[in-house]
């Protein structure tokens, strides 16, 4: 039986990440709350979130759909809800009995009086994990003195010192193509009915993105009805023939112009390539995810912030996790690797990538909330794959390899012509060559001294860096079209050593090092933040 009644201390910092928060909850229940200035804040709750439910009632973790995070005080306890999204996480450690939860991971060990530690070598593969699903990937990651325990999908309650999990609550069951249908169009107008909440301080503007694949395509269709600000499109998507830093003459027509006129929306066009003048907030990105691949968004943040009023925070739609709209033919022949056997059927949101993931840190300093309207309903795989399997999807599947019917029948029926979108497979990520190096030069000297520092690399090899790069690069991506002779080099060279098709990468045993350091480096910066309330 819980002893202490629960209660919140609140504590706005300006010089945190807009929708950054961190919490302190001692034996008796009593939290204080350090929070940046765009977290809603009421008498019983706190969130950087939408979910589909009334905001002035929180109820946070009764919500099988919400996207951010945040607490509420609850009967047993003081509860804590993570995103039922894989791209957004909680952070939770114990130190001298006071419990510590937060929604960054930099701000967590900060309080607590902690970092990670640079002798660890397992971070990237950790982090990576979370392919695996919410029941499988890594949760606890080492640190310089314990470790912290990283929560994906669930649910926290705290009480009188202890830390209990709790799943979320799953949503409904369905069958037929109108029943997901009607269950997702719900969602996005209960969630946009939450984020213009007046109940709220800063009711939240929502924008998206578009380009000419299935998923944003089907998220705005969903949308647009509840009202989209804007979406912002990446004219040139990745190229096929190498890395970011080298697919500037290849890249391809990812422009979503046209579907989003069709849908009524205004269109803010971004440049992919923005990263090359220049990453605002770059340590922030290498803090969420080592490989590190949203670069893409470096643009659409600059232009986000630039519809805003200063420190007000929004939601920006994405359509991450729109592989689930595969029927299961597709889905065995593209992604039989990641996944483990049986992935079709699986529940546990298990996915091919880490695609924005890496937007975990940086959103909370550029301050938005991130949501994906592919989640909503994803714990019922088995169904929605049985729809896209079903005869009467047949006519909306049109592409072979690439087909999502699901998705295809909303946009059209939404009045997206079938042209217009999914025809080929495209992406905008942005990629750089391993290992990973910051782009600033200011940023880049302090990462060598890190290395140096830690004994990870010697100076010959950081010096060397340059020349690395360009093998793994040509390692990676030879082919017979951008390389010929290099091709059937590599391929002899394969053959005699009886290994695959590529070379080895050079220098991987830096992978996760650039994570550690960043998260370390944003943890020197809210030392001031320690000082004032670690036990």
């Amino acid at each position: 039986m819980m002893q202490h009644k629960p209660v919140f201390e609140f504590d706005a910092c300006a010089a945190l990440p807009l929708l950054a928060w961190v919490a302190r909850i001692n034996s008796s229940n009593q939290a204080i709350v350090r929070h940046g200035t765009g977290v809603e804040i009421a008498d019983r709750f706190f969130a950087e979130a939408i979910w589909t439910g009334d905001f002035a009632k929180g109820e946070l973790l009764q919500s099988d759909c919400l996207f951010g995070s945040g607490g509420e005080i609850l009967p047993d306890g003081i509860g804590f809800a993570s995103s039922i999204a894989i791209t957004d996480w909680l952070f939770e450690t114990i130190r001298h009995g006071v419990v510590f939860v937060a929604n960054s991971l930099p701000l967590l060990l900060a309080v607590a009086g902690d970092r990670l530690d640079p002798r660890f070598a397992g971070y990237a593969a950790i982090n990576e994990s979370i392919v695996d699903g919410i029941l499988d990937y890594a949760d606890t990651l080492p640190t310089e003195h314990g470790v912290v325990r990283r929560h994906v999908h669930r649910n926290l309650l705290v009480s009188d010192g202890v830390v209990t999990i709790q799943a979320k609550n799953l949503p409904p069951s369905f069958t037929g193509y109108q029943a997901y249908r009607d269950l997702i169009s719900n969602a996005a107008a209960a969630l946009a009915e939450n984020a213009r909440s007046p109940s709220r301080r800063h009711p939240l503007a929502i924008f998206s993105t578009q380009s000419k694949g299935y998923d944003s395509t089907c998220c705005n269709a969903l949308m647009a009805p509840h009202g989209i600000q804007a979406v912002f499109t990446v004219s040139q998507g990745r190229g096929s023939g190498g890395y970011s830093d080298r697919d500037a003459a290849d890249q391809t027509d990812d422009d979503g112009t046209d579907i989003a006129h069709a849908l009524g929306l205004e269109v803010i066009a971004v440049d992919r390539r923005v990263f090359e003048a220049g990453i605002e907030n770059e340590l922030f990105y290498w803090a969420g995810m080592e490989r590190n691949r949203d670069f893409n968004f470096v643009g659409i943040h600059a232009a986000l912030r630039a519809c805003l009023p200063a420190g007000s925070p929004a939601v920006l739609m994405g359509g991450v996790f729109g592989e689930i709209w595969y029927p299961s033919d597709v889905q065995t022949a593209r992604f039989s690797h990641p996944f483990k056997s049986g992935h079709i059927e699986d529940d546990t949101l298990k996915q091919r990538d880490v695609a924005h993931c890496g937007l975990s840190e940086v959103r909370l300093a550029v301050g938005y909330i991130q949501a994906s309207l592919p989640f909503v309903g994803a714990r019922r795989r088995p169904d929605i794959v049985a729809i896209s399997n079903a005869s009467e999807m047949q006519p909306w599947r049109c592409v072979p390899g690439y087909d999502r019917p699901i998705a295809r029948r909303i946009a059209e029926e939404a009045g997206v012509p079938r042209r217009f979108f999914g025809q080929i497979k495209r992406a905008s990520a942005v990629e750089f060559p391993p290992p990973d190096m910051p782009r600033g030069a200011e940023l880049r000297r302090s990462f060598d001294r890190f290395l140096r520092d830690n004994r990870l690399a010697s100076g010959i090899f950081i010096r060397l860096l340059p020349v690395v790069h360009r093998f793994n690069s040509f390692a990676e991506h030879v082919s017979p079209r951008t390389n010929l002779l290099g091709y059937y080099a590599t391929r002899v060279w394969c053959a005699l050593r009886g290994a695959n098709e590529k070379l080895p990468q050079l220098g991987r045993r830096l992978d996760g090092a650039i994570f550690c350091f960043a998260v370390n480096e944003l943890v020197r910066r809210h030392g001031e933040i320690s000082k004032h309330v670690a036990p």
